[in-house]
């Protein structure tokens, strides 16, 4: 499947070497053609059916093409794998258009209230990723008063943005925020990933919160390594006009930084394809969740630290803000700010 998407024809169209706050429209086109938004929705339905590597090597590469596009295939193609917990019909209505892309938030900031024949909802959510492009958006609510949580499925009739996303880097991402003000979502409209899937597909026997750890820190692997690449270039091109010895500390740095990087990188990777290998077998081990955790985070500290501790080497302008470098910085710190891949612990890994 992977075959399937011509990197050099969606590079040539998107941000080579120059800043965007919006997402070319050709660029989307693409997208929506490939079906890159779909990585786990079935095939007779119009998805890539992917297993979680390739759709992780899939990331990583269009991550590397641009922060913005992969931060969004990260999300938009992430919600496909709501897919298998929908009820059928209605996650054929929610996936089968050719530019359906799913925004929304997993975090409960909203009350359901229960009504005859389902719900009533209210509530605001911060960085909903792809809001301004959503064709239907997914919202996590409790019950009542309860501790229950569900998720519910609304058109973007239901919901207002409120274009407030200021992030300092993937600023073409529209991660604004979205409220919702006493809406009824019928009882079909929902799903709860906490359960067992509706569909068989293997993709959703997969625990979700590894899944989002892993695809999440591959944003910020593309990101890192498209940094070392631009940088590298800079280095080369500026190495005649650099005081002695700053070309071969810098050059150092970056093997280092490159180095661990991709031992990092083929770690994550590697301890994927060992997951999908167990589910394979219907023997995915109690371990494997945590090492995907540690992993996960390892490859972000690692990522970050390519722009953490090569910009202050790269001269002033890597500092000005719509200088490329500083672009690929600012995408890469916003990328790695994610909390569910921020260690807050000591890990054997960092």
């Amino acid at each position: 499947m992977l075959q399937a998407v011509d990197y050099q024809d969606l590079s040539s169209i998107v941000f080579t070497n120059k800043p965007a706050d919006k997402l070319p429209t050709e660029a989307l086109e693409f997208i929506y053609s490939k079906k890159l938004f779909k990585f786990f929705v079935p095939s007779e339905i119009g998805g890539l059916a992917l297993s979680l590597t390739d759709s992780l090597k899939l990331l990583a590469e269009v991550a590397k093409i641009d922060g913005n596009l992969g931060w969004l295939l990260s999300t938009g193609s992430g919600a496909s794998y709501f897919f298998g917990f929908m009820q059928p019909a209605i996650a054929k209505v929610v996936f089968s258009a050719h530019d359906a892309v799913i925004a929304g938030s997993g975090h409960p900031s909203g009350i359901a209230t229960p009504v005859a024949g389902g719900y009533k909802i209210s509530g605001e959510w911060k960085y909903c990723s792809g809001a301004d492009l959503a064709t239907y958006f997914t919202f996590n609510c409790k019950i009542g008063d309860s501790e229950e949580i569900l998720a519910f499925i609304l058109q973007p009739s239901q919901v207002t943005i409120k274009q407030d996303w200021d992030g300092f880097g993937l600023k073409a991402t529209s991660s604004h925020s979205v409220v919702i003000n006493s809406e009824f979502i019928p009882e079909e409209y929902t799903f709860n990933i906490a359960k067992p899937p509706v569909h068989d597909n293997l993709i959703y026997k997969l625990p979700f919160l590894p899944f989002a750890q892993a695809s999440i820190a591959t944003v910020g692997l593309g990101i890192a390594e498209k940094l070392i690449n631009v940088s590298t270039l800079y280095a080369e091109n500026n190495s005649k006009h650099w005081q002695p010895g700053r070309y071969t500390f810098v050059k150092e740095k970056l093997t280092r930084l490159a180095y661990d990087l991709n031992r990092s990188k083929n770690d994550l990777f590697e301890n994927a394809d060992i997951g999908w290998q167990q589910l394979q077998n219907r023997q995915l081990t109690e371990r494997w969740p945590e090492s995907i955790d540690q992993l996960s985070k390892a490859l972000s500290r690692n990522s970050l630290r390519v722009g953490t501790e090569l910009i202050p080497y790269l001269g002033m302008a890597a500092i000005k803000e719509h200088n490329y470098i500083n672009y690929l910085w600012r995408n890469l710190q916003t990328a790695s700010q994610h909390v569910l891949i921020t260690p807050f612990e000591k890990s054997e890994y960092i």
